[in-house]
């Protein structure tokens, strides 16, 4: 892994570009499934994100007791996962296709920022949109929701590969540490 001053050079050039620039770049080395699905968007059109996955794994909640596994109730803590989380990094949600509620809000959005997350790519709905986009905090999502998320899905596992939503492919494999890029035009 790069050290934190390689990483601030390498995301200070990657935000001199443009998505459409990386992905033809992609697109070019035979990557073209590396774009998240359109509807994947900034929370204010002026958002731009780039930075390392830290990636963390939701399911919906009656799915939960199907996936858990021993590591489950040690690594199941939210608590836990933002002291781990690595300045510079993007926060990357797979929040289990819950297509009612807004998870990530301004109390998480606050503590990613806090922990040193750059920004966030949720799969999913956020909540308190004014708040995020006041604290000029990049955030894409699907949707915004005023549905809390407690009780509806659950927080299984965090820096594990997840799988997002695809624009040329019906998933995106992000796996931790992999490079995250987004703005108007797409993440």
């Amino acid at each position: 892994m790069a050290t934190p001053q390689a990483l601030e050079r390498i995301v200070a050039r990657y935000r001199k570009l443009d998505s459409a620039l990386i992905y033809d770049t992609l697109d070019a080395m035979g990557l073209p499934q590396q774009q998240l699905d359109l509807t994947i968007a900034p929370l204010h059109v002026d958002m731009v994100v780039a930075g390392p996955a830290f990636t963390s794994k939701w399911v919906v909640s009656e799915e939960a007791k199907k996936v858990a596994s021993p590591r489950l109730e040690i690594r199941c803590n939210s608590y836990q996962m933002l002291k781990e989380m690595t300045p510079g990094c993007v926060y990357v949600e797979d929040v289990g296709n819950d297509p009612v509620s807004g998870g990530l809000g301004e109390n998480l959005g606050i503590s990613v920022k806090l922990a040193g997350a750059t920004g966030v790519v949720c799969d999913g709905g956020t909540r308190d949109r004014k708040a995020l986009v006041a604290m000029g905090f990049p955030v894409f999502s699907r949707f915004s929701s005023c549905t809390f998320s407690w009780g509806r899905r659950r927080f299984i596992d965090y820096q594990i590969p997840v799988r997002l939503s695809g624009h040329v492919s019906r998933w995106v494999t992000v796996n931790p540490g992999d490079f995250i890029f987004g703005d108007l035009d797409g993440v």
